[in-house]
């Protein structure tokens, strides 16, 4: 009997058909017993809830947040850490708010020197777009965290100051005060799609997520453009450094504000120290940029940018 490439060929094919069938079969019958297991083991929580533990479902901040976390394990950031002088902006905010009986948020202030250090350096304000390219945005978006006290528990939520390189620091600090009087839910939470999005299966939501972190423009919606935290009420004088695991090109941390020597004309006189980290995403922004842009920060944050003088 003559055994051509033919015939081969097709023991060849059957062979991986037969092989894909009783795979699939397989993960049939142990995907049933994966089902029962989940589901005898889910009414075994429901029933010790009360007792036990408390079980409850993830906010769609938080699997946004998890989407970025795994976005960012694949970033090349640069990690930093300064030290800037704020004495002289906080004795302004003083002065003011002694002479005209109005407060200035120190927070809202920070946030307008970022906005001011990314107009200067597009490159800061910039997303990977596919494997070889950027897009640069001209609106210089920041994502803040903002706190809500629902039921004496606080609770987190993103608020995007949008086009912040154009408000001036009052316009800032009064928009984020009227953000605090609506729901505590992020502008993610308050998107239309969202409910469509609860209601698909726990692999499709995750699925969706992974392709909606890759277009800059949809980040750029749902967490701007840059991102701040501001840990200084938290911390209050003690300086606990954090680096930003966020998967934004730029993003800071303000970690605290702490009396410390500082040498001043020649001086070393007690100063108030701002302690910062700020994690830039290196295969966006080059060297030479992030330096700039840094030393021009501490410029701005010194010399009190903005605060009436």
């Amino acid at each position: 009997m003559c055994i051509t490439k033919q015939m081969i060929r097709g023991d060849f094919r059957l062979l991986i058909v037969t092989k894909v069938v009783v795979l699939f079969i397989a993960v049939l019958i142990s995907r049933q017993s994966l089902v029962k297991f989940l589901i005898k083991g889910k009414m075994n929580m429901n029933k010790m809830t009360n007792e036990n533990y408390l079980v409850q479902e993830l906010p769609e901040l938080r699997l946004w947040i998890l989407a970025l976390l795994a976005k960012a394990k694949k970033a090349s950031l640069i990690n930093t850490m300064l030290e800037i002088d704020v004495t002289r902006p906080l004795s302004l905010i003083q002065k003011y708010e002694a002479e005209t009986g109005k407060k200035i948020s120190f927070n809202a202030f920070l946030l307008k020197c970022i906005a001011k250090v990314v107009e200067e350096n597009p490159q800061l304000n910039s997303y990977r777009y596919g494997w070889r390219k950027t897009i640069t945005f001209k609106e210089v978006d920041v994502a803040s965290i903002i706190e809500f006290d629902v039921a004496g528990k606080k609770n987190p939520a993103v608020y995007v100051v949008r086009s912040a390189e154009r408000k001036t620091i009052f316009e800032i600090q009064d928009e984020i005060f009227q953000a605090k009087k609506f729901s505590p839910d992020s502008e993610l939470s308050r998107d239309k799609s969202m409910n469509l999005i609860k209601c698909l299966p726990g692999w499709l939501q995750r699925l969706i997520w992974r392709i909606a972190i890759k277009d800059p423009r949809i980040r750029k919606k749902l967490e701007g453009t840059v991102v701040m935290s501001n840990l200084i009420k938290v911390t209050k004088e003690v300086a606990v450094i954090s680096f930003s695991p966020c998967a934004a090109t730029t993003s800071f941390i303000f970690c605290g504000i702490r009396k410390k020597p500082w040498v001043v004309n020649d001086q070393v006189v007690p100063r108030d120290i701002l302690h910062l980290s700020c994690s830039i995403d290196h295969a966006v922004v080059d060297g030479g940029p992030i330096g700039r842009a840094g030393l021009r920060f501490v410029e701005l944050v010194e010399s009190g940018f903005e605060l009436p003088q």
